[in-house]
């Protein structure tokens, strides 16, 4: 069974393993995987998915896009890089850190929650009501989400009017646990959020049109280590298999093959 690591970012939805487990597995290989938080759901359960046809161990170890590119630059151990965005793998491909140029595994996309309910076309105008005290967003100098969620407030002209009341969580994780404990009016965040069981019954939800942001695009590469390598480019690939892209479709991504 898969292991998420918990020591860099807490998040909403852990998936906890017991040590025993870990020590007892019968597996030929082990590759650890670093994700970005905002494709966690997503890929535990993909992780479990290939675990069963490989019987290799996936060690999950989740933060935003940012922080795992700096640990990847200073010797982290991760095999694979699940990144919110392509310009963080692009970096370490341009640094020869990977075993090959990024791969767009899927399309991303944001979802607008608000504590209170709103008319579905008047998502904009709930945005700016002056009742509207505080708007969680992902840290845009770590978090893709959070670049993304400025871009679209700057496109829609409402960045300016909610500059102040704009509250930075460190990654998509951080803004999820806003939204679970009802700590903020209203926050943007991932789309896969929204199917978390300890998130979808909390307030209400608005899906932004990816053809509104373009779809945001998530890349994944091969990180070259000493082992595992081969282990590491067959769990890449697995990424593209039907099983793993219909988990992401369930998630609320879009198949950048079917995108074309």
């Amino acid at each position: 069974m898969f292991r998420l690591a918990l020591f860099i970012t807490l998040l909403i939805w852990p998936h906890s393993v017991h040590q025993d487990d870990a020590a007892h597995y019968d597996g030929n290989d082990q590759i650890t995987v670093a994700v970005a938080s905002s494709l966690t759901l997503p890929l535990e359960d993909i992780a479990r998915h290939f675990e069963d046809k490989f019987n290799t161990e996936i060690a999950l170890t989740s933060a935003s896009s940012g922080v795992l590119t700096a640990q990847i630059i200073h010797g982290a151990p991760y095999d694979v890089f699940v990144s919110a965005d392509i310009a963080y793998p692009e970096k370490l491909h341009r640094l020869k850190k990977t075993l090959g140029s990024t791969q767009i595994i899927a399309l991303g996309s944001l979802v607008l929650w608000s504590k209170t309910d709103f008319e579905e076309e008047q998502a904009l105008y709930a945005l700016a009501n002056k009742n509207v005290r505080s708007l969680a967003i992902a840290n845009p100098e770590l978090a893709p989400f959070g670049v993304a969620a400025i871009k679209w407030l700057k496109e829609k002209k409402l960045y300016e009017k909610l500059q102040s009341k704009l509250i930075y969580g460190e990654n998509i994780g951080s803004i999820n646990q806003f939204i679970a404990s009802e700590a903020v009016d209203m926050a943007l965040t991932s789309i896969s959020a929204h199917s978390a069981s300890q998130l979808r019954e909390k307030g209400y939800w608005h899906k932004i049109a990816a053809s509104e942001i373009s779809g945001i695009p998530h890349g994944a590469v091969a990180i070259k280590q000493d082992h595992s390598e081969e282990a590491a480019q067959k769990f890449l690939r697995y990424l593209f298999s039907k099983n793993a892209q219909q988990v992401f479709g369930h998630y609320g991504y879009i198949n950048p093959k079917k995108d074309r």
